[in-house]
């Protein structure tokens, strides 16, 4: 992936582009749980999914087609997730510079985090602790557009204690109303930069894929050009 943010200051625009790796920080597994097994012989049992026509048993893994529930269009999960990965770009973009401050009143929307790192030479790993003290210094959150795993996404880039955080934003429309009676909502300085890079373009792409399915349009995979930073050497950053 590509990092790339369009910085101003002292009235000099800088571009600053580096390569960068993301993982996700948090684990939902506490490592301890336990197996179903048989009532009768408690044997471990297999989850497996039988067809009412012809008697045929599959697990979930086996299982290669699917069928849309509103136009009845039949697909391939691999034809899906090709296509997605071909209408994203991989890439991080930072669509806005906002006050830490400013993104309380959008908590509702933060969803996974992952890590941005890149230990593969000593000028990344200097640039990316360069931007991790700069956005603390400065209280300063990145608001970025980005896609991953075959997704358009919104996040957030921010400097937490030990590392430099990458935390997606789920679509605004899915916020559900407030129940609490007599509370006067509070202006949101940033609710349409919010808004706009957490609407989700899943919906739109999933159409488009449909109609390519049904078209009979091949789905070839295509190999990008991986993206060469610009520049390595960052003036404002300098001294962080």
């Amino acid at each position: 992936m590509l990092f790339s943010w369009k910085h101003t200051e002292s009235g000099k625009e800088t571009i600053v582009e580096l390569p960068i790796k993301i993982k996700k920080s948090v684990s939902s597994d506490y490592g301890f749980g336990g197996n179903l097994i048989c009532n009768n012989c408690s044997n471990q049992l297999k989850q497996s999914y039988n067809c009412s026509n012809c008697g045929e048993s599959l697990t979930i893994g086996q299982i290669e087609k699917r069928m849309d529930k509103n136009t009845g269009i039949i697909y391939t999960e691999k034809d899906k997730k090709t296509f997605m990965e071909i209408k994203v770009d991989n890439n991080i973009r930072v669509e806005k510079e906002i006050s830490t401050k400013d993104v309380i009143d959008e908590l509702l929307l933060v969803d996974n985090q992952y890590e941005i790192y890149n230990n593969e030479d000593d000028r990344t790993q200097g640039l990316i602790k360069q931007i991790h003290n700069f956005l603390y210094q400065k209280d300063l959150v990145l608001l970025v557009s980005f896609g991953y795993l075959g997704k358009e996404l919104g996040g957030i880039v921010v400097s937490t204690k030990d590392r430099l955080s990458l935390i997606t934003l789920r679509d605004y429309t899915l916020i559900k109303e407030k129940l609490q009676l007599g509370l006067i909502p509070r202006k949101s300085k940033f609710e349409k930069e919010f808004n706009a890079v957490s609407s989700s373009n899943i919906p739109i792409l999933y159409a488009e894929f449909l109609k390519t399915v049904k078209e009979n349009k091949p789905i070839i995979k295509v190999e990008r050009e991986e993206k060469k930073p610009k520049t390595i050497a960052v003036d404002f950053l300098e001294g962080f």
